[in-house]
């Protein structure tokens, strides 16, 4: 039985976290996933560098290597106590061709629930366009509604101790780029998105840098990633996830 929260009757729709991409694979959607800092900009600068990136949900260290190990990939590893393996900007041309295993609390974990989908896209500003195109075409071809999935954050600490969703301007905007540029039947919570995103396109870089996750980028000493983050429309890749992996999709 449908539910009211399924947005039934709209082909563009939009949601948080790892219910809506469970509800999305469900409904048998084209699902775009987005998490701005950093796990979809990351995965965007890899494959435009012509990279394969794996998803791990967990930050356990030793599963993520036996993961890689399993696959054939490389683990991306955090490097003098930084946050250096979900930095867009430690991908370089010299990683053309290698795969990499990108261990990530809220991106990958969204992705791994995703993978069983037929179309799957990790989309960012950085390729907002390109992934809305492809995205289109797909839902044409399989006559299926298309799910834009804000990952936002996992508070580390809450009262009652679970972990639970803080949503996160970021993604929202992120997802509202895609959003603005597939158009389409928009589900109200798909059009505010996207408004909040026409609204906002001309102070992205300043909105995200000052936004909670940015401030704590900032803070951290990845200014640098933020900024490359906050950057609309410059990648035309699209990173599809097959085979458990994201690779870029003609």
């Amino acid at each position: 039985m449908s539910s009211p929260f399924d947005q039934d009757g709209f082909a563009r729709r939009f949601g948080w976290g790892r219910r809506a991409v469970r509800d999305a694979v469900e409904r048998q959607d084209v699902i775009v996933i987005v998490d701005v800092l950093s796990f979809s900009t990351c995965v965007a600068a890899a494959v435009a560098h012509g990279a394969r990136v794996h998803p791990f949900p967990h930050k356990d260290a030793d599963a993520a290597q036996a993961y890689a190990d399993e696959v054939g990939a490389v683990l991306k590893r955090n490097q003098d106590g930084k946050r250096r393996a979900l930095s867009p900007l430690s991908f370089t041309s010299a990683d053309a061709g290698q795969a990499f295993v990108l261990p990530s609390p809220n991106g990958s974990a969204c992705s791994r629930i995703a993978r069983t989908a037929d179309h799957v896209y990790a989309g960012a500003l950085l390729n907002a366009g390109a992934v809305a195109k492809a995205a289109r075409l797909a839902a044409q071809e399989t006559e299926a509604a298309i799910t834009v999935v804000a990952c936002g954050e996992l508070w580390r600490e809450s009262r009652d101790g679970e972990n639970l969703l803080r949503p996160a301007l970021e993604d929202a905007l992120g997802a509202g780029a895609i959003l603005h540029a597939l158009g389409g039947h928009l589900s109200p919570e798909a059009q505010v998105c996207a408004r909040a995103f026409a609204a906002s396109r001309a102070d992205l870089e300043d909105l995200i840098l000052t936004c909670a996750s940015g401030r704590e980028l900032c803070a951290l000493g990845y200014e640098d990633d933020v900024h490359f983050s906050s950057r609309l429309d410059v990648l035309p890749c699209v990173p599809r996830l097959q085979d458990e992996a994201y690779a870029d999709s003609p």
